[in-house]
């Protein structure tokens, strides 16, 4: 991670592990490597009780727990599959601290670089035990913001993280969102706020939508940006498309490439 966070502004790209299926998962990781589009993969890890995903990203953990994609150990066997066939991009896994059951470190720490988990309170006691494991084993702990974050308390939150911190856009679910010129003026001020209560870089995520949202997420200021629901909108699209890679490409390289 030390690499990437190194780069100026960063593409975080999220996917649900198993879905369409365990093979197309694969498929869709070296995928966006091959894009070159893309800084760092984002491996959604499903589960029962995703409060913070909307009806996309909802429906397509499902289709993954259905496949019997429904633990971190059998999305690890996939991400292990797809290094063993080339890729090399970082990968983070995201997901709800109940799936990272007893013994999942052991395998991470060879295949991952960093973890975000959506439920994990920056005051709860298991929280420092959680991010020194990971601190033990050189996988970064990325916690998360929203604007409603007081300072006191990102202050609190930058004490257990060592790359990023993620910066949530708008409250609510995932999902695409349309926001107008003042949105983001706004969020440029709740950027410079967070910004000023910690010392890592920050990625900003939920909402975002197509290439000119991305360029306005970069004008706020921030290091980077997570993109879920719209990548995920398209491989739903294109799954069944046997010009899959090539398309999927293309859709990847017009909604990031900011030059």
């Amino acid at each position: 991670m030390e690499k990437i966070v190194k780069n100026k502004f960063s593409v975080f790209a999220f996917v649900t592990a198993g879905y369409p299926t365990r093979q197309k998962t694969i498929d869709i990781l070296l995928a966006l490597q091959k894009s070159n589009v893309i800084d760092v993969i984002e491996l959604g890890v499903p589960f029962s009780e995703c409060t913070a995903d909307g009806p996309v990203l909802e429906t397509c953990g499902e289709v993954a727990r259905n496949n019997g994609i429904d633990s971190i150990f059998k999305c690890l066997d996939i991400l292990k599959e797809a290094r063993n066939k080339g890729l090399t991009l970082p990968v983070l896994l995201m997901g709800y601290i109940n799936s990272f059951k007893t013994g999942w470190i052991d395998i991470a720490k060879d295949l991952i670089s960093a973890v975000i988990i959506v439920d994990l309170p920056v005051e709860e006691r298991y929280t420092q035990i959680f991010v020194n494991e990971c601190q033990e084993n050189n996988i970064s702990f990325i916690p998360i913001v929203t604007s409603e974050t007081s300072n006191e308390r990102i202050k609190k939150i930058n004490k257990i993280a060592s790359t990023y911190i993620y910066c949530v856009s708008v409250l609510g679910i995932t999902g695409t969102r349309n926001f107008s010129d003042n949105y983001f003026n706004r969020y440029k001020e709740i950027y410079n706020r967070i910004k000023k209560n910690v010392d890592y870089k920050c990625l900003i995520g939920f909402g975002i939508s197509n290439n000119e949202t991305v360029r306005a997420v970069k004008n706020t200021g921030a290091q980077g940006c997570v993109v879920g629901t719209a990548i995920m909108k398209k491989i739903i699209e294109l799954k069944d498309d046997e010009d899959f890679e090539n398309k999927f490409i293309i859709f990847l390289k017009n909604f990031f490439t900011l030059e």
